[in-house]
């Protein structure tokens, strides 16, 4: 439905929005017999992935990326990022009254380093969590690196973090 109104209301936005379209079924393609990728490549593609978010949305899903480049090449699964920011869209209100601020870090713990994906809690009226998304995600972490995923939420907060592989 996005393409369709975007083809008729904004053509070069339509282009523009098939490109990424395109690009995000190509890394798809690329990363389905791949067990991990560099975290590197993994936030291009959630630049694409943001990009046909926000036309569906409009321009009020924004990620703060204050990953220390230091871990770019470190492996991560492919498609994990995506999984975390689709999490936050499904869950939560986003609209451009109540933009929504992902916020990606990199944090030391207990001498491992952990990605973390934080958000607000704008949460949405009526959506079921089946819980199945992160749990996939956490069962490919226990069988790549056998460790947990750590969930943190409170009241205004939600964080994700997994750990950085090194291989």
């Amino acid at each position: 439905m996005a393409l369709i109104s975007e083809i008729e209301y904004n053509p070069m936005n339509a282009i523009e929005f098939t490109r990424n379209l395109a690009d995000t079924y190509r890394y798809i393609l690329y990363c389905q017999d791949k067990h991990t990728i560099p975290l590197r490549e993994e936030l291009d593609f959630l630049n694409t992935y943001i990009l046909l978010q926000k036309v569906r949305l409009g321009d009020c899903l924004n990620i703060n990326n204050k990953i220390d480049e230091k871990y770019w090449d470190v492996p991560i699964p492919p498609l994990t990022l995506q999984l975390l920011i689709e999490n936050v869209i499904k869950h939560n209100i986003i609209s451009l009254s109540k933009p929504m601020e992902v916020k990606l870090t990199t944090e030391v713990r207990d001498k491992e380093v952990w990605l973390s994906v934080s958000n607000p809690i704008k949460l949405k009226q009526g959506v079921a969590s089946s819980g199945k998304g992160l749990m996939n995600l956490s069962q490919r972490y226990k069988l790549l690196c056998n460790r947990e995923l750590i969930i943190e939420n409170n009241k205004n907060k939600f964080v994700i973090k997994v750990p950085l592989l090194y291989e």
